[in-house]
């Protein structure tokens, strides 16, 4: 009797393995395909793009920046009385969003 008992557990565990073995297959399949699938791609890709344009962007906006710096302070009159000096930086061809 007590083989019995012993054989029944020993079964259940195998089979509860194996379901969540197959389980565990399954879900690796389906994860598989949803990160393989072209629209979730494409949108990472876009994404990438935008970003890496962004800090194109932004880096020459930063070396312009730094250019018109250093010549701003020569390019005021002598007989400024403004308390404020705004300086346009643009960049040739693009459009802001």
């Amino acid at each position: 009797m007590e083989s019995k008992i012993t054989e029944s557990k020993t079964m259940t565990t195998q089979k509860g393995i194996i379901t969540l073995t197959i389980l565990i297959f399954i879900s690796g399949l389906l994860t598989a395909f949803l990160l393989l699938d072209d629209n979730h791609l494409s949108f990472f890709r876009a994404q990438q793009n935008q970003r890496k344009h962004y800090v194109e962007r932004t880096l020459q906006l930063q070396k312009m920046t730094a250019t018109k710096k250093q010549t701003a302070c020569l390019d005021l009159p002598l007989n400024n009385n403004e308390s404020v000096k705004q300086i346009s930086i643009a960049l040739e061809g693009s459009t802001d969003a």
